[in-house]
């Protein structure tokens, strides 16, 4: 990784023992690019996966329970500031465990905010599909994802194109603003988080490679009620 600036990425993990790609993690470790596992309550080897790698640049948080990414992510947001990782670095975010989404494409997402948004506080994965990009998803998924980001943008005034997208990175002074205080949401959890840096400059950048993974925990009939409940929630706090 070619990255000129330092960034610390969380990786939630609920057991993932059989799906997390340690060597490819290994191979994108390096002195620009830190790694905090959140093992969130895992009840499979998961732990035992990540544990013998931990090193300088190589961190695991675990969680007795387990609590949802929304909260596995904030955990590892506040162990940046705990431990003094936020000193070294200039951006952290967080990534999917299966890397449904290349690491390599992080340096696309450092070009991006070079050339489109040089003040940007931060740029969050978009899952375009468009001339040039391999965005693998299915209809389903594509639609529904379609669906909720109009609700999203009718409800609280806020346009992105994908609030889902599992890959997001922010420039330190967000940690802050963003993680500091446990989110209502565990589904929705993106949108929270963008409408707390909603008066902060948020890029998006559309993704080159977005490939689904098998494996998946979501269900879709319980994750929909759960989806709408969050959301009226969510508007009652947030408004518009």
């Amino acid at each position: 990784m070619r990255n000129r600036q330092k960034i610390c990425l969380v990786i939630p993990c609920y057991n993932e023992e059989f799906r997390l790609d340690i060597k490819e993690f290994l191979r994108h470790c390096s002195d620009d690019l830190i790694f905090v596992f959140v093992n969130d309550g895992s009840t499979d080897n998961t732990a035992e996966v990540l544990c013998p790698h931990v090193g300088r640049n190589w961190h695991v948080v675990s969680l007795e329970k387990n609590k949802g990414k929304s909260e596995a992510i904030r955990q590892g947001a506040l162990y940046i500031k705990k431990s003094g990782l936020d000193k070294e670095i200039t951006w952290f975010g967080f990534w999917d465990s299966d890397l449904s989404i290349p690491l390599a494409e992080l340096e696309n997402f450092y070009k991006f905010s070079e050339c489109f948004g040089a003040d940007a506080d931060g740029v969050v994965g978009s899952r375009v599909k468009r001339m040039g990009s391999n965005i693998s998803r299915s209809l389903v998924r594509h639609y529904l994802g379609r669906v909720f980001c109009t609700l999203v943008s009718f409800l609280f005034s806020i346009s992105y194109y994908d609030t889902q997208c599992g890959a997001k990175i922010f420039k330190k002074e967000m940690l802050e603003p963003g993680f500091s205080e446990p989110f209502n949401s565990n589904w929705i959890f993106d949108v929270e988080l963008l409408l707390r840096l909603m008066h902060h400059e948020i890029i998006e950048y559309p993704l080159h490679v977005w490939q689904e993974k098998p494996g998946s925990k979501i269900r879709f009939p319980t994750v929909i009620f759960e989806v709408v409940r969050d959301l009226v929630h969510l508007k009652k706090i947030y408004g518009s």
